[in-house]
Parts: structure tokens; sequence; C-alpha cells
């Protein structure tokens, strides 16, 4: 009997280590399936992020090559912006046909923007790069909103392409244009908070607040 217990429990022990060695072998398995996926997603991400930046430069093309980008309205926003910048120089006098309405509406978004571009580039230049970082800007606020829902999400992003030259902004309707993606900046910011926002938060700490 004691020859048996003694087989029994080297049986239980081998058993044992057996057990053990094909748990570790598993865990090893999970590891290095984690770390492929890991590694997958990686690359998945490089060349998500090589193939937006290429969108982006592709999507700008249409600004540069041409010397004037046509649109209905956007030639207003330009010369009001224009009006803007030289208000105050006798030589156009613009201050004896013009006068400023400093009321809150809607377009200072787009005029403010091209004032400030002008005192430093040509309109027509000025408006290239305020047509540029509305381009750039597009898909960026696309990604962050999608970033704070739910990571990568590349090819939503990239379908947010197709929306870029969409008919209001060929319309020249610029601030419109402008508003879609500052909406998606805010929407995700306050998906990516909305746990912690309060009315006591939001006004004591509005700046230690990570974007």
């Amino acid at each position: 009997m004691p020859k048996r217990d003694n087989i029994i429990t080297e049986l239980l022990k081998i058993s044992r280590l057996n057990l053990l060695i094909q748990i570790l072998a598993v865990d090893k398995l999970h590891q290095r399936q984690k770390e492929q996926t890991m590694a997958f997603f990686s690359r998945f991400n490089t060349k998500g992020w090589l193939l937006i930046g290429v969108l982006i430069i592709a999507y700008l093309l249409p600004i540069w090559s041409f010397p004037y980008f046509p649109t209905q309205d956007g030639v207003s926003h330009v010369y009001n912006s224009h009006i803007l910048t030289e208000y105050n120089d006798p030589e156009y006098q613009f201050r004896d046909y013009y006068e400023i309405n400093w009321y809150p509406f809607p377009n200072w978004l787009s005029h403010a923007s091209l004032v400030v571009l002008m005192f430093l580039f040509p309109p027509l230049i000025a408006e290239k790069i305020f047509l540029s970082l509305y381009v750039i800007l597009f898909p960026l606020a696309i990604y962050y909103f999608l970033n704070a829902v739910e990571r990568d999400r590349h090819a939503l992003v990239i379908l947010s392409f197709t929306f870029i030259y969409n008919y209001l902004l060929l319309m020249g309707f610029y601030n419109f244009a402008v508003s879609v993606p500052l909406f998606f900046l805010a929407l995700g910011y306050w998906w990516k908070h909305k746990d912690e926002m309060n009315v006591k938060r939001i006004f004591s700490n509005p700046f230690q607040r990570r974007f």
C-alpha cells in the first residue's frame, strides 16, 4: 500500500507539473499573440498617418496650383477683410465710405483670421493660407473626435476627406465650413471629459484641463 501511495503521489506531481507547463505555454502563446497584435496595429497606425499626410498634401494642391481658388462668396470675405486691414490708411479712403459694424456676427471668424494673415501676406495668399488651415484642420478634428470615442479609427478619418471640398465651401461660406472642424473639436473635447465636467470645475480650473 505505501508503494502504491507513493506511485499515486508521484503521478499527481507529474500531472501538476504538466498542468503548470501547459499553463505557462498558453500564457506565453497569449503574450506572443498580444505582441504580434500590438505590432500589427503599430504598423497600421504608422501607415494610416502616412496616408493621412499624403491625402492632406493632395487636397492642398487645388488651392496652391492656381492663382485663384474659385468660390462664389469667398472673394467677398477677402474684400471685407482687406477693408478692415487698410481701414485707417488714407490712401484707400475706406473711412469715407464704410463704417465698421462691430456687432459679433458669425462672419467675424473668417474676417478676423484673414485680417491677421493680411498683415503678413497679400490678400490672395492670405486666403490660400486660411483655406489650407481649414483643409488640414478638418481631418485632424475628425480624428480627435473619433479618438475620443474609440481609438484607432483611421479608416473613418480617411473617409472624412471626401467632405472637405463640399458644396458650401465652394459657395464661399467660409465661416460655416470652418465651423465644422471646430464643432468636432468641441464635441470630442466634451466626450473625452464628459464624466468629469460640472459647472464648478469648468469655472474653477478651466486652464488646468488637458486637451
